[in-house]
């Protein structure tokens, strides 16, 4: 769509080069200008069509209004648009704007007014209603979503608008089998099933509410609203509080030994606990509380990020001399200022945080990796707890350290591990580059070991970027040039290395685009390109020299972070290419991905397989040459040469 409306804004430019009046031209290309948030362009050019014209039509005098509304000018967009339906009676679309600018103003005759002169526009109905609702004119909004509902049974959201209508009404059995109408044809929306359990919860059937709720988690299980509402009803708790640690408990512990503190700031506790449901969808609770130890650690300590979705249970400062201050929310700002940070100071938060199941094609669960060692900050005390249902299979993969295996209580298989007064890593200089070559931390998970399964969900995901479109097979033929076997392959790779700039996104854009904008993914138009030339050409994920060495026992996509090709020529040999690497020696991986482990992602008719890459055929580097000559007088004289290799 982007090309495309790039291209038809290239052709425009090039029709008013040739035809400076075509008001026409003019008026789509503002459009377009409009369309991609260019709102001062587009009056610009509409400027220039208004010019050309004695009488303003209403089409252009609805453009001007639409930019003036971009821009923020209502009142201007609103004169506009009465200037549009003052030259084109009945013109629906002016209409529809002076109505809503109405609505935002609160302008109630007006609004009146703009409505009675929409009856005769499409959506007529579903404006009328949403005006009666908005006024508490309960009745004649029934009345009117009924009749938007007669007219398509299958609307999702006229059929929960008159759902809540009735449930204002009390008119509980109609809202629930307005509901479960809506719920055989839409089973798996977990929203439907969430409002239903409203209806029950008004009714004031609790039970039947959260039968209900259980069921949208079995839809949706990283909602995270509906997991705390399921437990309190449950438990009157929120989720894992009963393997939580009190902030009392946490203060008692450091202050009975609080370790070195020879550092900017130091982990008081460092807790989390993770409940998973049979579905694999998890909740995690995590609890932090650091002290400030030196004035250098308050602007990293007093800066909090919490993930996206999670629901804060606390966020504080403690001051030393008892006092509690709590931040205030800044619209736009990623992370959360804590307030009054000072050296001895305690800062604290503690939150929730739901994740959805990973799917059938990757049964089981992997929670996050939890380091129960800190770069350049003492740890007094961190504590790791899983709990799963029994029979999940509970696995632990520890790394640099020795962790205990799961054991069962009652109905659960339960992980824990805690480690007190761990002194801070301090990294050396020229170290790994990661962390989990050197830290001792622990992934407890079960169900899918090993990397198969993110192989073949990336292979779901992304393989229909590689589809073979006109375009494409058009390049792959002209590249091609009537070449065959190898040096078809060669000829091909060659120009998409020539007709692709700039860093590769692998398989984030589609062939087809990345040919139409010269620009994009090299993986993805070279794998099409020689797949529309009869080569049998597999995407492969390597697990370079770079990557973590250590073995894993559940998925880490992390491990194969390069992308290549293996095609197989016509004499049934393969040869590798890199698409990576612009204008790399043909036929020749990088050395980091050269004899290493790789998967070939699945395909339609071929499995996925685990396969070795080549080693490197020519040796990398450089060789360096000199000969030199030292005269009677200590002059020293000569010439070198340095030969790159690869």
């Amino acid at each position: 769509n982007k090309v495309a409306k790039g291209r038809a804004t290239r052709d425009l430019e090039a029709a008013l080069e040739l035809d400076k009046k075509n008001v026409a031209a003019l008026l789509d290309t503002a459009q377009l200008a409009l369309d991609d948030g260019r709102a001062v362009d587009a009056l610009e050019l509409l400027g220039q069509a208004r010019a050309m014209t004695k009488t303003v039509p209403a089409p252009l005098l609805m453009l001007e209004a639409h930019a003036f509304l971009v821009l923020g000018v209502d009142a201007q967009a609103g004169l506009t648009a009465q200037k549009a339906l003052e030259a084109l009676e009945g013109f629906c679309d002016a209409q529809a704007m002076i109505y809503d600018l109405a609505v935002r103003r609160d302008a109630v005759a007006e609004q009146a007014r703009a409505l009675e002169e929409l009856r005769a526009c499409p959506n007529s109905i579903g404006r009328e209603a949403e005006a009666a609702r908005a006024k508490g004119h309960v009745e004649l909004a029934v009345k009117l979503y009924e009749e938007l509902l007669s007219s398509d049974t299958t609307h999702l959201p006229v059929a929960t608008a008159l759902s809540n209508l009735y449930v204002s009404q009390r008119r509980f059995g109609e809202a629930r089998a307005l509901l479960e109408r809506q719920l055989k044809l839409w089973p798996r929306n977990a929203q439907l099933l969430r409002q239903l359990a409203d209806v029950y919860e008004h009714e004031g059937k609790a039970a039947e509410a959260l039968k209900m709720r259980e069921r949208s988690l079995l839809v949706d299980g990283g909602d995270l609203a509906t997991r705390r509402t399921v437990e309190r009803m449950k438990s009157g708790k929120e989720p894992l509080e009963r393997h939580s640690i009190s902030t009392e408990e946490a203060l008692k512990a450091y202050a009975a030994a609080p370790g070195d503190e020879d550092a900017p700031g130091a982990f008081v506790l460092d807790a989390a606990a993770v409940k998973v449901f049979p579905d694999g969808s998890m909740v995690d609770r995590i609890h932090i509380i650091q002290k400030a130890l030196d004035q250098s650690g308050i602007q990293d300590l007093a800066e909090v990020d919490v993930p996206q979705g999670a629901y804060v249970l606390k966020m504080r400062t403690l001051k030393a001399d008892g006092r509690v201050l709590e931040p205030e929310s800044i619209e736009g700002k990623d992370t959360v200022s804590l307030p009054g940070v000072e050296p001895g100071d305690f800062v604290e938060y503690e939150y929730l945080l739901a994740h959805g199941p990973r799917g059938p094609s990757q049964p089981g669960f992997t929670s996050a990796s939890f380091y129960f060692q800190i770069a350049r900050q003492p740890n007094n005390w961190s504590t790791y707890t899983v709990v799963a249902p029994k029979g999940a299979g509970m696995k632990v993969d520890a790394h640099n350290m020795t962790a205990p295996q799961p054991s069962s209580k009652g109905d659960e298989e339960v992980f824990f591990h805690e480690e007190r007064r761990v002194p801070p890593y301090i990294p050396e200089p020229s170290g790994p580059p990661s962390g989990n070559e050197w830290l001792p931390y622990v992934t407890v998970g079960a169900g899918q070991t090993g990397n198969e399964g993110v192989v073949a969900a990336y292979a779901d995901a992304y393989m229909d970027q590689a589809q073979v479109t006109h375009e494409v097979r058009a390049f792959a033929v002209r590249a091609a040039g009537g070449k065959t076997g190898r040096e078809a392959v060669a000829a091909v790779h060659a120009a998409v290395m020539q007709k692709l700039s700039g860093r590769d996104t692998g398989l984030q854009l589609s062939a087809s685009a990345s040919v139409a904008q010269d620009r994009g993914s090299r993986l993805m138009l070279e794998y099409a390109s020689l797949k529309a030339l009869g080569f049998g050409v597999r995407l492969a994920a390597v697990r370079t020299f770079t990557a973590d060495p250590a073995p894993y026992v559940f998925p880490a996509e992390a491990l194969l972070p390069y992308l290549c090709l293996r095609v197989e020529l016509p004499d049934k040999t393969f040869v590798w290419l890199d698409p990576v690497y612009r204008f790399g020696p043909f036929g020749e991986l990088p050395e980091a991905a050269a004899g290493r482990e790789a998967y070939l992602l699945p395909e339609p008719g071929r499995k996925l397989e685990k396969v070795t890459t080549p080693k490197t055929k020519v040796s990398n580097g450089k060789l360096v040459k000199l000969k030199l000559t030292l005269s009677e007088d200590g002059a020293l004289s000569g010439e070198g040469s340095e030969t790159y290799l690869g």
